[in-house]
C-alpha cells in the first residue's frame, strides 16, 4: 500500500516523505520486512522520490534514513545500487552541503552499500560515483564518526 501511495501521488513531497518514514520504520531491524519492501518496489520508490524531490532536505534525510535501514541486508544493498541510490545519495549531499546530519547519514548509508561485498560490485559502483579518493575519505569518515 505505501509504494502504491508513493506511485499514485509523485508530485507530493509531504506524501512521499511520509511514506519514506513509513518505510523506514518498517525496515528497522527486520529482514524479513527489508526484503519484502525491496521486492515490492520500495527502494525504487524511495529513489525516485529522492529524485524528484531534491530540493526538500527533509524528504532526503527521511529518504536516505530508510535506505540505512534497509541496506542492513545485502540483496537490498545490490538493490539499492541498482536502483540509482548511489547517484540519488550524492546529488543529496551536494544539494544540501549545509546539512550536517543529512551529510552523516548519507555517508554511512554509501558505507554500508560497500560493506560485505564479496565481489567488491557495490564498492566499485561506489567508486564510480565519488571516485577513489573520496571513496577513501568516505571510509576514514565514517570509521571516525
Amino acid at each position: 500500500a505505501v509504494v502504491t501511495a508513493m506511485r499514485r501521488h509523485e508530485g507530493s513531497a509531504g506524501v512521499q516523505e511520509y511514506a519514506c518514514g513509513v518505510l523506514m520504520n518498517l525496515a528497522c531491524g527486520t529482514n524479513a520486512n527489508q526484503v519484502a519492501i525491496a521486492r515490492r518496489g520500495g527502494i525504487e520508490a524511495v529513489v525516485s522520490a529522492m529524485l524528484r524531490h531534491n530540493e526538500s532536505e527533509d524528504l532526503q534525510v527521511t529518504a536516505c534514513s530508510a535506505l540505512f535501514k534497509l541496506a542492513a541486508n545485502g540483496d537490498a544493498r545490490v538493490a539499492i545500487v541498482n536502483a540509482g541510490g548511489i547517484a540519488a545519495i550524492v546529488s543529496a549531499m551536494q544539494l544540501h552541503e549545509g546539512s550536517a546530519y543529512l551529510q552523516e547519514l548519507a555517508c554511512s548509508v554509501l558505507d554500508d552499500l560497500t560493506e560485505g561485498c564479496s565481489d567488491d560490485g557495490n564498492r566499485i559502483a561506489v567508486q564510480s560515483v565519488l571516485g577513489p579518493v573520496e571513496l577513501a575519505n568516505l571510509a576514514t569518515g565514517a570509521a571516525a564518526a
